[in-house]
């Protein structure tokens, strides 16, 4: 039964990722294209689905090139198979938003998370994807903040970061988006010196991210910020 198979290597790349697995998840990786190359799948809607997880995994594992490259390779798949407007696009510009941040590019990052939120919008149901969207987009403002030293800045990665949390807490969603959405406003009101609102965002996103995941990667990265301010505060 390939197609079962290939749906769990699939579901295996991402919980290995997301639990700070990095070779595993790139171990199941490799798996699922070499077998869905051997049984010619490489035009299909699914192997595209395969290709973003795939890069995805790359990204978190510090793979920056070749996660681009098979980021690169869904487009003319979705080109053939979904319609335009498609929400799986957003997905996909959302992750390499997400990419773009990594290799500090952030003027790169912030058109894809205008096309992820341009796409969402237009598709009603769509709450899920949209907060995604605003907290990647609090995210790489922070960075953009941080960078030029603009607390006008800060003040937008806020608002993208409340937006995301609202719509989160209105869908009764606990997920490690809403964990990463908590963290972007802390990082929003340590540029603007709000170091106890800070705290609280942090630790909040840490009893998140535990309950969901662990303290893996993520975890130990929040919880560093989360000391930061305290040390702030304390001056």
């Amino acid at each position: 039964d390939y197609n079962s198979l290939i749906m769990l290597l699939n579901e295996m790349i991402g919980l290995c990722r997301v639990s700070g697995q990095k070779e595993k998840s790139l171990g199941y990786a490799g798996q699922v294209l070499q077998l869905m190359q051997q049984l010619g799948m490489q035009d299909s809607e699914a192997y595209a689905t395969t290709l973003l997880n795939v890069a995805t995994a790359c990204r978190a594992a510090g793979k920056h090139a070749e996660a681009y490259q098979f980021y690169m390779e869904v487009f003319p798949l979705y080109e053939k198979w979904l319609t335009p407007g498609d929400y799986h696009y957003a997905s996909l510009y959302n992750n390499m938003s997400l990419l773009f941040q990594e290799t500090e590019e952030y003027e790169r990052a912030i058109e894809c998370q205008g096309k992820a939120l341009a796409v969402l919008e237009a598709i009603p149901g769509r709450e899920f994807e949209t907060a995604v969207s605003h907290a990647n987009m609090a995210s790489t403002l922070c960075k953009i903040s941080e960078l030029e030293e603009a607390p006008e800045i800060a003040f937008q990665a806020a608002e993208e970061a409340q937006c995301a949390i609202e719509i989160f807490e209105r869908r009764g969603i606990e997920d490690v988006h809403k964990a990463a959405a908590l963290a972007a406003y802390a990082d929003a009101m340590v540029l603007l010196s709000e170091y106890g609102k800070a705290q609280s965002y942090y630790k909040t996103a840490l009893d998140l991210i535990e309950r969901l995941v662990g303290r893996e990667e993520s975890y130990e990265r929040v919880a560093e910020k989360l000391e930061y301010a305290r040390e702030q505060a304390r001056k």
